[in-house]
């Protein structure tokens, strides 16, 4: 006799808490492809909290954080809570950090790291942990009287309780800096550090110097710069050993670390053809030589801009990003969740002072590492990538000045942007992951915008889910021209996404530059509509801070 019903399958016949363990021990790739296989598995994956949080965790470029009381069901509400309150600007918070003289003079120093804001002045350390409702976090204050000496600059590490601080003596020494590892929480020497106090003496004998400090992982890097502008070097050291890894000679503009790795130079070079600006990579371990004399060619590899105009000064190059280690800090070891650290935004200024012209590009540090890892071992060095095989494809140019005093407005995938309006500030993300996934569920999408203006698509709050219906594909388009943002007439968040080709005039390049990468933006009225007010931007907080006024204000979510 013919079944009118199939036997079930021996897969069918498991229990379903049993396929439910399965499938949460399966990498998220794989995970999602499940949801693709049969009806049967998409339902239990759909009505599985467990599974449902991983997925969005990833959806939203965020890990989950270690084990406590906080169940799965919880953490999945608080997660949606956080991503609604920062698509919909709407911070739970508003208070104001009040600033003493001394740590608003040009001798003071800032950080905002990991949640937590340093102050630094003369021999004094302040720290505030920034609040979270939304993550259970605490708002918590402490201070260091006196360190032992003047604080020339200071990085930091709150996942790693690090405080790396540079002292320079006010007495003759042979020493250009001293660098001193210690305990944030405490100011004490590093329980870690098998040397808590690293003299160096610099290479060149210029005077006076200026410092750029930052900590990654294991590694503190120094940049010291003579005022004149005219000489650099940079000295990186494992904080743990003591041990310094590289010392690197030439006139350096700004740096970042890729990864425990990788270090990138922003530098110019002089071409017969005109000056270059470029990217350098260097790889930190490779051997022999600790100290290295910066040369055109000499690095792993390089990355270049386009040709340049003719310009009456080279342009600076800036580069931004955000270096929080992935852990979470001993002041907040319960958080349910953090942002993921497995790619980040890095924000390259390329400004011409002189005639206040300036580019602002964004890439993920994906787009740099993919090409790194594609260089064949056997060149060790001199691999050059022309703008047009990293650029057009994998970053987004827009015309604009962002602060160059250091403020830390990048994090994670986002970057906060003043407009010179004043009244008005722009939160882009650069989340490819949930860029894709709010546009598959999105129906309230404004009308084609004009040719004369990047294409977006603008949502209503919040975007309702739909199935996707198949389109025609669409003939090529001409990139179009983004005009230069300088005001835009707002009263209320909204939110829109770039996903077309556009051309960023620029008068430092000779030519427009086409780039694609998507991204939304999160356009709010500014909290404080003041002339030069700045931004810092974390993980649950934007701090404003107005000019001349003493005082930050915290907005926490």
């Amino acid at each position: 006799m013919t079944q009118l019903f199939p036997k079930p399958s021996i897969f069918q016949r498991l229990p379903v808490e049993l396929i439910g363990s399965v499938l949460e021990q399966l990498d998220i790739s794989t995970l999602l492809r499940c949801t693709q296989i049969c009806r049967q598995l998409r339902l239990l994956i759909k009505k599985s909290v467990a599974l449902q949080y991983k997925i969005e965790l990833y959806a939203c470029n965020m890990v989950d954080g270690p084990p406590s009381n906080v169940v799965k069901a919880a953490r999945l509400r608080m997660l949606h809570a956080h991503q609604r309150a920062w698509r919909r600007i709407e911070w739970s918070g508003r208070s104001s950090i009040p600033l003493s003289e001394p740590e608003v003079s040009t001798e003071s120093a800032w950080e905002f790291l990991g949640g937590v804001l340093g102050l630094a002045a003369g021999q004094r350390l302040r720290f505030i942990q920034v609040p979270s409702a939304l993550r259970g976090i605490e708002e918590k204050h402490w201070v260091i009287e006196n360190i032992g000496f003047r604080i020339k600059d200071f990085g930091m590490d709150p996942a790693q309780d690090l405080l790396s601080i540079i002292e320079i003596s006010e007495a003759p020494s042979d020493e250009t800096f001293t660098l001193h590892i210690r305990s944030l929480s405490t100011g004490e020497p590093h329980p870690l550090a098998q040397v808590c106090k690293l003299p160096y003496r610099s290479t060149f004998d210029v005077g006076e110097w200026w410092y750029v400090i930052q900590v990654h992982g294991h590694q503190v890097a120094i940049m010291c710069q003579s005022l004149s502008g005219d000489e650099s070097e940079l000295v990186v050291y494992d904080w743990q050993t003591g041990v310094q890894r590289k010392i690197i000679l030439g006139f350096i503009q700004t740096y970042s670390f890729l990864n425990e790795r990788y270090l990138m130079l922003g530098v110019t070079w002089d071409d017969p053809d005109g000056v270059v600006l470029s990217l350098e990579v260097i790889d930190l371990d490779e051997p022999p030589s600790v100290k290295v004399e910066l040369s055109q060619g000499a690095s792993h590899c390089a990355f270049q801009f386009p040709a340049l105009r003719d310009l009456p000064e080279d342009p600076e190059l800036a580069i931004r990003t955000d270096h929080t280690s992935q852990a979470n800090t001993p002041l907040t070891k319960s958080v349910p969740f953090t942002t993921s650290q497995d790619d980040r935004l890095l924000v390259i200024s390329s400004t011409c002072f002189s005639e206040s012209k300036s580019n602002v590009l964004f890439v993920p540090l994906s787009a740099f590492l993919n090409k790194i890892n594609l260089i064949p071992t056997e060149f060790s060095r001199g691999h050059i990538y022309p703008w047009e095989t990293w650029g057009p494809d994998n970053t987004r140019m827009i015309e604009h000045s962002l602060s160059d005093v250091w403020f830390c407005y990048v994090h994670g995938m986002k970057v906060v942007v003043p407009l010179p309006d004043e009244q008005t500030v722009m939160l882009y993300d650069f989340n490819q992951r949930g860029i894709k996934r709010s546009l598959a569920k999105s129906t309230h999408i404004t009308a084609p915008a004009p040719p004369s203006a990047p294409t977006t698509i603008t949502l209503t709050h919040p975007p309702t889910p739909i199935t996707p219906v198949p389109s025609p594909t669409p003939a090529p388009l001409t990139p179009t021209i983004t005009p230069f943002i300088t005001a835009i007439d707002i009263d209320e968040p909204k939110t829109s996404y770039i996903i077309e080709d556009t051309l960023c005039p620029t008068q430092i390049f000779k030519q427009p530059l086409k780039t694609s990468l998507p991204c939304l933006i999160h356009t709010f009225p500014s909290p404080i509509p003041r002339s030069g007010s700045g931004f810092m931007l974390g993980e649950d907080s934007l701090i404003v801070i107005p000019p001349n006024d003493g005082e930050f204000v915290l907005l926490s979510f």
